[in-house]
């Protein structure tokens, strides 16, 4: 443990900012910048440097020090695990000069220069408000009578606050300026933004802890980050890493003791029991097979193994493998292996292969030092990056309360992955995560391997609405896919969460075969598809990619690749959830010119305007009963009176038989009324006809599907309003009450939103893990639309003018090339 103040300098990483080069030096003092921050705040500590970057005078000189798991410091009842880092400033900074405090979870909007140069007026330190140390000026010759590291280590940060607000002349008010706190921020104003509420960090760092939702300025930081990564922008890299990073290279240093026995289990990290009771364990396997496939399918079949301080025993095993095992090149099908070994000569181009294999290093190394190795690890591959990982197990329910400890789960290494892929399109990985047990699981990312198209799967169930969204993807990807018509037993009525990943909630026998070949994809929609989803995935080793439409299924986003779902739905934000305005569905321009074609000729005397009147019906949520119906048909001849058009109305699957019959006869005289019936043949069905040829919509409001197809042409649409029913309105009492305790966002000591905790930390996890799921809001989707000026409440005068329609599917289309590694494919 290190004990004096120069031990704790030489601990603390600095990043030096020269002046920028053709610029002239200036006169002034360089600007001193101390961060509090901490391992799992790795990606705001990069995006809170990249904004001093970009922010910075490029004639002044700069030094930002960055103080992360300093040594002899007692964290019981800290809010974070820097807390009392700020506190030691004016010792670090050698008790002289000015010295800037930042939280990590803060970015600026103009030069830190600016705050650095603030005319302190005798005071010896700057904060927006007594309590409020999360951004600091402070002068340290002063400060150091008050603050100082011993004080830091032994006492509370409420005490060392009190004390030096005590000597009112030592505190000044710093302008709010630099200090906007969440709500705070104001576009033209303000030049440093705090993002104060733990729980709505756009970065999430402690997904254990918290539930996060949606920050308002959550699009101000995500900006920075996408230009970071536009820059390609490291704190740290191959020739300037971190400190621990140097400590670590010092442990792993090879030693001179016989290695030559080493098996290859070993070497790649490996639980080795099940080898010692004569079988191979499987990650071995898993490594294996997946190595040998992954190389047949890439144009070249070098393969470089990288490693960190376990360089020698790879080269002997690669010579001359132990046992009676096969040379490398031959169990794999390699044409050549070499090793590099970054602790013998970490600055050394490793060159390039076909494919990089890294396996039991990462775990070891710094988080503040994994961006550049990955990076490396991906620059040195033509083809393919497979890694092997022994993650941290997940604790699931968010038990770990603070302060936090970063957790490399597979979600996290997953993420660091797709993060460095980004740089690398190009190119394949594939983690295999060695699990509790000696089990394994393989994930994998980037561009798909092989030839062809990959193979997709479309789990579909008995709801049209399901079936129209998932169906409508797979046509919008433009690959083959397989139909997986699944029919759905008693079991389905459990929860997901008791049903997990299996094929408890289907008629197997009556279902199709789900067997090998499995698919690369699997798209579905509605609640009792998801656990179908997942067991699939699991039988696949974690290889095959969920994608989930709707908000009964995808409520939980982590147990899919991608999740999506309308706003209305009211879920959080997630790293993979997709929101879109309106649903999906499989209405394309080919199908209606098809329609088109036979319903023009069949109603070629229908007077123009023609009006298409979608009737919707009972729900959940709503109620159309015959009263609604009748006032419904006698409203839509009105319009068709002032109007002078035609009306072409069609029922649906809910519409009952008395809200039928009581519609139709309002409707008498209508060009074509359409009741429907599961007995129909399909071509007597207008539907996609009226959707080709209708001049404007009326849309009852219970049905969102409709409102999605109807405003995919266009046209005018208009949303009749169709009551909720009673028996709906008491069961979402409860949910919206939990809904509401979830996103309170109770105000803190200083005017802030304080950090998660208590009832809004159990309402939120409730929503997260899928036991409570919010009610849909369509008052969300009717006022998207109408905002947006696709469509108009009934009742409004009808203008027939059109617009260019959305274009979400598209959008979800190509999310989904990137995910399977086509971008740009079609």
């Amino acid at each position: 443990m290190a004990e004096t103040v120069d031990d704790l300098r030489a601990g603390i990483d600095t990043i030096s900012l020269p002046p920028v080069k053709g610029w002239a030096p200036s006169s002034k003092p360089p600007v001193r910048i101390f961060i509090g921050t901490e391992p799992a705040q790795q990606r705001a500590e990069r995006v809170l440097l990249w904004s001093i970057q970009r922010h910075r005078d490029p004639t002044r000189s700069y030094g930002i020090h960055l103080m992360r798991e300093l040594p002899g410091f007692e964290r019981s009842g800290w809010t974070t695990g820097f807390t009392n880092y700020r506190y030691a400033i004016p010792e670090l900074a050698g008790k002289r000069g000015r010295a800037i405090y930042n939280d990590v979870d803060q970015v600026y909007l103009a030069d830190p220069s600016l705050l650095f140069d603030t005319d302190l007026q005798s005071h010896g330190f700057l904060s927006v408000a007594p309590g409020d140390p999360s951004v600091m000026l402070i002068e340290c010759e002063r400060m150091s009578d008050v603050w100082s590291v011993a004080a830091a280590r032994r006492e509370s940060k409420s005490t060392l606050l009190a004390r030096s607000v005590e000597q009112p002349e030592l505190w000044g008010r710093l302008a709010p300026e630099w200090n906007a706190r969440d709500l705070e921020f104001e576009e033209e104003r303000s030049k440093l933004l705090h993002f104060t509420a733990l729980h709505l960090q756009p970065w999430r760092p402690f997904p254990e802890r918290f539930v996060y939702q949606a920050h308002p300025h959550a699009e101000v930081w995500l900006e920075l980050e996408r230009e970071a990564e536009q820059a390609n922008y490291q704190a740290f890299d191959r020739a300037s890493p971190s400190i621990r990073f140097r400590r670590r290279l010092a442990e792993v240093t090879p030693s001179g003791e016989d290695d030559r026995a080493t098996g290859l289990a070993e070497l790649l990290d490996l639980d080795d029991s099940a080898a010692k009771h004569g079988a191979l364990p499987p990650p071995l396997v898993a490594h294996d097979v997946a190595l040998r496939e992954s190389l047949r399918a890439t144009a070249g079949r070098s393969v470089a193994i990288h490693t960190c301080g376990g360089g020698r025993p790879w080269r002997r095993y690669v010579e001359a493998p132990s046992g009676n095992d096969p040379k490398l090149e031959q169990r794999w099908g390699a044409s050549r292996i070499d090793v590099f070994d970054i602790a013998v000569s970490p600055a050394a181009d490793a060159g390039r292969a076909a494919a990089v294999v890294c396996c039991g290093m990462l775990e070891r190394m710094p988080v503040e030092d994994l961006p550049w190795i990955l990076q490396r690890l991906f620059a040195s591959a033509d083809s393919l990056v497979h890694a092997g990982i022994r993650p941290d197990p997940d604790l699931g329910f968010g038990l770990q309360r603070a302060p936090a400890l970063l957790r490399r789960t597979q979600d996290w290494w997953f993420e660091q992955f797709e993060c460095a892929a980004r740089q690398r399109p190009a190119v394949h990985w594939q983690l295999i995560f060695q699990t509790d047990g000696g089990g394994f699981r393989l994930r994998e990312g980037g561009r798909h391997l092989g030839t062809g198209p990959p193979r997709v799967w479309v789990l579909e169930d008995d709801r049209p609405g399901n079936t129209s969204q998932s169906r409508g993807l797979a046509e919008a990807l433009g690959w083959p896919y397989s139909v997986k018509r699944l029919e759905f037993s008693q079991g389905s009525r459990l929860h997901n969460r008791l049903l997990g990943a299996s094929l408890l909630g289907i008629h197997r026998a009556r279902s199709s075969p789900l067997t090998p070949p499995w698919p690369h994809l699997v798209i579905a929609a509605g609640r009792r598809s998801a656990p179908v989803a997942q067991w699939i995935q699991l039988r696949n080793f974690g290889r095959t990619r969920l994608v989930h439409l709707g908000r009964k299924g995808g409520d939980v986003a982590a147990r899919f690749d991608l999740a999506v779902a309308p706003t209305y739905c009211r879920l959080d934000p997630h790293p993979r959830r997709l929101s879109l305005g309106v649903p999906l569905h499989n209405v394309t321009q080919d199908r209606l010119n098809e329609a088109g074609a036979h319903w023009e000729e069949e109603l070629v005397d229908a007077k123009r305007p023609r009006i298409a009147v979608l009737v919707g019906g009972w729900s959940g949520q709503y109620r159309l009963d015959a009263k609604v119906a009748r006032r419904l048909g006698e409203d839509v001849m009105r319009v068709a009176r002032e109007t002078g058009g035609s009306i072409l109305a069609t029922t649906s699957r809910r519409t009952s038989a008395a809200a039928t019959e009581a519609f139709c006869s309002a409707v008498k005289g209508a060009v074509q009324v359409h009741r429907w019936s599961a007995d129909a043949v399909e071509e007597e069905n207008p539907y996609l006809g009226f959707l080709a040829i209708a001049d404007a919509f009326i849309v009852t409001g219970d049905s969102e599907s409709m409102l999605a197809e109807a405003t995919s042409r266009g046209v005018p649409v208009h949303i009749y309003s169709i009551p909720e029913r009673a028996s709906f309105r008491w069961m979402r009492v409860g949910r919206d009450w939990v809904y509401a305790r979830a996103h309170a966002w109770p105000k803190g000591n200083r005017g802030t939103f304080r950090p998660q905790r208590g009832l809004e930390y159990l309402c939120s996890r409730l929503i997260d893990l899928g036991f409570v799921r919010p009610a849909r809001d369509l008052t969300r989707l009717y006022e998207g639309l109408m905002n947006s000026g696709i469509a108009k409440p009934m009742g409004e005068p009808f203008e027939f003018a059109s617009w260019v329609p959305p274009t979400s599917r598209e959008a979800v289309a190509e999310r989904v090339r990137d995910l399977m590694g086509y971008r740009d494919q079609s």
